[in-house]
């Protein structure tokens, strides 16, 4: 009864592992498609290319294949697979940490005609 019991809780808990890789994957698809188009209007309005402007364009690619890979684990429906997805979302936070720093910066030069002091 026991293992029947603890099989019965594995399901549901399962069912929501599965719907929170959804809910992420789609989260992660939408930041994606917003750091795309914060890279790009970045770009268009920098008079030379400059590092920190396409940043977000590379991390918008990180997160778009973190995303994808995230609903094609979920559509496997195990719990390893989910887990190695958590551990990519891990190392897609820390590219975002880099992505927001470089983009704090090129704001920082552009507002201040490259005079700013970090």
């Amino acid at each position: 009864m026991l293992v029947f019991g603890s099989l019965w809780l594995a399901c549901p808990l399962m069912y929501i592992f599965i719907t929170l890789t959804y809910v992420i994957s789609s989260l992660h698809l939408l930041l994606a498609l917003t750091s795309i188009i914060i890279g790009i209007i970045s770009q268009s309005r920098s008079t030379v290319w400059i590092a920190h402007s396409v940043s977000p364009i590379w991390a918008g690619i990180f997160f778009a294949s973190c995303g994808g890979i995230g609903i094609i684990c979920a559509r496997q429906k195990g719990l390893y697979v989910i887990l190695c997805y958590v551990a990519l979302s891990i190392v897609t936070l820390i590219v975002d940490f880099v992505n927001i720093q470089l983009l704090r910066l090129g704001l920082v030069n552009i507002t201040t005609d490259g005079e700013a002091y970090l």
